[in-house]
């Protein structure tokens, strides 16, 4: 019991101070691994326990003014994010899929972030309305600062400005993808420090191996044709929908796009300068958008198969290299 209320009280303290240097997320972000922990190992009291730990936090943490929170908020916020844990631990005490647990995890955190986004979307919309404005002000005082010319102070601006009106019919769907990656780089950290540290078999797969299942292409046909009518017969009154779906969407399949290349270069093991040739095409040229086009094709054509396919006949051309010799 000594270890588990030492680890709590970390936690409350790493996430009460985090907040006090305007770190609020990250200190939240310190409760899902030891939630997820405790419930592998089949303690869901102590593991719901961090849960209410987390949302005592948040309580204390929205006397903190930065964080601009109520008290209602900052708890639901603190359990909502530690609560995230509660399904990786039970898919890795059950030896779930990979896919199966990021499921899980993306649609228990998505349904709380959307449902309390919905519920307060005129508070929601004004909160992120004054933090562009915020960012804009600072932006503005760093420009002038450094001496840059008016035309490119003009440019930022235009561009701050255009994201800020177009936030609600992107926001959500952008907080989505960063949840679904957040979520992922959570369970595959936590699931191998689970298994080295404590011999737990947990998961069954990877990230490299997860595949998004095929019926998603029905949403996504789905979307696209409710974007098309609403464009053209109702002046495009659903966009705050159909664009956060969209993008939504688009997280999901980048993923899996990156799942796939993550699979080939493990596989194929091709020369440094072909690594280093895939990341300055991402990087410095921004062509990541098109592990979205692979994550869709990957519906039909399944690349990881072809990469078998490579391998399998790298291994037959050696076998038989080796027989003539």
């Amino acid at each position: 019991m000594r270890p588990y209320l030492l680890t709590a009280g970390a936690l409350f303290l790493g996430c009460v101070l985090a907040a006090l240097l305007g770190l609020y997320l990250i200190g939240l972000a310190l409760f899902p691994v030891p939630v997820a922990f405790y419930m592998a190992r089949g303690h869901t009291r102590e593991a719901k326990g961090l849960v209410a730990c987390a949302a005592l936090a948040g309580v204390c943490v929205a006397w903190v003014p930065m964080t601009g929170l109520g008290v209602w908020q900052a708890a639901l916020s603190g359990a909502v994010v530690a609560s995230v844990g509660l399904p990786l631990g039970y898919g890795i005490l059950h030896r779930w899929t990979y896919g199966w647990t990021v499921t899980a995890m993306a649609v228990i955190a998505g349904a709380l972030v959307i449902g309390g986004a919905v519920v307060t979307w005129p508070q929601w919309v004004a909160h992120w309305d004054a933090q562009y404005d915020l960012l804009l002000t600072q932006q503005l005082k760093l420009q002038e600062e450094a001496g840059d010319s008016a035309e490119r102070i003009r440019v930022n601006t235009e561009i701050l400005r255009a994201v800020k009106e177009a936030w609600p019919k992107i926001g959500l769907g952008l907080t989505m993808f960063a949840l679904l990656v957040v979520t992922c780089a959570g369970l595959s950290f936590a699931a191998g420090w689970m298994r080295r540290r404590f011999e737990i078999e947990g998961l069954r797969g990877s990230f490299k191996t997860m595949r998004t299942s095929e019926w998603l292409i029905w949403v996504v046909i789905a979307v696209a044709l409710v974007w098309y009518v609403d464009r053209k017969w109702f002046d495009s009154s659903w966009s705050v929908v159909t664009m956060n779906a969209a993008i939504g969407l688009a997280a999901i399949y980048w993923l899996n796009g990156f799942s796939v290349l993550l699979y080939a270069l493990s596989n194929l093991r091709p020369p440094f300068f072909v690594y280093l040739a895939i990341v300055v095409m991402l990087v410095m040229f921004r062509l990541h958008p098109v592990l979205c086009c692979v994550g869709l094709f990957d519906t039909w054509s399944d690349f990881r198969r072809i990469v078998d396919g490579v391998i399998e006949k790298r291994r037959q051309a050696a076998e038989t290299n080796s027989n003539d010799e």
